[in-house]
């Protein structure tokens, strides 16, 4: 947390500061927690008083500068002037000696290999600490033995959780890392760690073909949707009972159950299953279902059956005593009611 609140509070310093300076300031202003760079286009007096206003605004902030006209060092940096803007290029210290070993190079093979009291373990790839997938092998630089294990996490995060256990000395017997490095004369600052390989997928996934989505047939889709939604109709409709009702045309007789009252009917309605009908009264709107076509057989078919005047008829084979009946109901649905059989005792 160090960097970061002293990263806000120099950052709310400067922001006071450049707001109560009147005078010149910088063209171009960069900050790095407390490294800053900056280029002005001013005198030497004028960028030396900015420099002196910097460094007394705040008693708790001391600045060292240096001042250059070509270039400065900034962090691993070297930023040149060029013309009217910036040049950066790889800043490189005095002490660096430019050594490097290429690993395809004609170098012992020692030189891939990490050694330890009873065996050793070959580096076969290069890491930094945000490598993941990493087989890698943590080494005691005390007494050289040698420790390897594998994570799926960034190897620096793997290796914070290896130093915490051996701070909390957690002796659980799936931690050998932290039981060692609590030995006696042992601590994490015997600890090292390395990565040897990346952990790849096994050779069958590997050898796997790429997939590649492929669209289905859209006209077979629609035609599979349209059949799946007309019977799933069909379905319903024989739960619920319903049946298709007929259309009417103009002219014909309905009844109205909602008002109890006769009616005719003008014209189909543009909306579907909608007509306009006129009673005696005024014209009507009703949906096809409100309406019931021809009254008057409706109400003859709907008037109960004298069953004392049904004749029974005789056919051949048939058994003595016992009445059929010979008229038939229909109801308004359309389903026929037949009368049920009597004995004549």
């Amino acid at each position: 947390m160090g960097p970061s609140y002293a990263s806000l509070f120099v950052g709310y310093v400067e922001h006071q500061f450049f707001n109560q300076y009147d005078g010149p300031k910088p063209d171009f202003y960069g900050r790095y927690i407390d490294d800053c760079i900056g280029a002005i286009s001013s005198s030497r007096e004028e960028l030396n008083r900015f420099i002196t206003s910097v460094n007394s605004f705040h008693t708790a902030l001391k600045y060292t500068w240096e001042i250059s006209e070509t270039s400065l060092a900034f962090l691993d940096i070297k930023v040149s002037i060029n013309g009217n803007g910036l040049r950066t290029s790889v800043h490189y210290k005095p002490t660096d000696s430019h050594s490097y070993l290429l690993h395809s190079s004609s170098h012992p093979s020692h030189a891939d290999k990490i050694s330890g009291p009873k065996r050793s373990v070959e580096i076969t790839d290069r890491f930094t600490c945000t490598s993941a997938n990493v087989i890698y092998c943590i080494t005691c630089t005390l007494c050289k033995k040698l420790n390897t294990g594998e994570t799926g996490k960034r190897l620096g995060d793997r290796f914070r959780e290896h130093l915490r256990d051996v701070k909390i000395d957690d002796k659980d017997a799936s931690k050998p890392v932290a039981r060692h490095f609590n030995l006696p004369n042992h601590s994490k600052e015997h600890m090292s760690i390395c990565g040897l390989s990346l952990h790849q997928a096994p050779q069958f996934l590997q050898k796997l073909i790429p997939l590649t989505p492929k669209l289905p047939n859209l006209e077979h889709l629609q035609k599979t949707e349209r059949a799946y939604k007309l019977q799933q109709a069909e379905n319903y409709n024989k739960r619920h009972r319903s049946s298709v009702l007929p259309e009417l045309n103009p002219g014909d007789k309905v009844w109205i159950p909602d008002k109890n009252s006769p009616a005719v009917v003008i014209q189909k309605f543009p909306q579907p299953r909608s007509y306009v009908v006129k009673t005696e009264q005024s014209l009507l709107r009703r949906n096809r279902r409100h309406l019931i076509p021809n009254p008057k057989e409706i109400e003859e078919t709907a008037k109960p059956l004298p069953v004392g005047n049904i004749q029974p008829t005789k056919e051949p084979g048939s058994t003595q005593g016992v009445n059929t009946p010979c008229s038939v109901v229909k109801t308004r649905s359309g389903r026929t009611v037949l009368p049920p059989t009597r004995l004549d005792l």
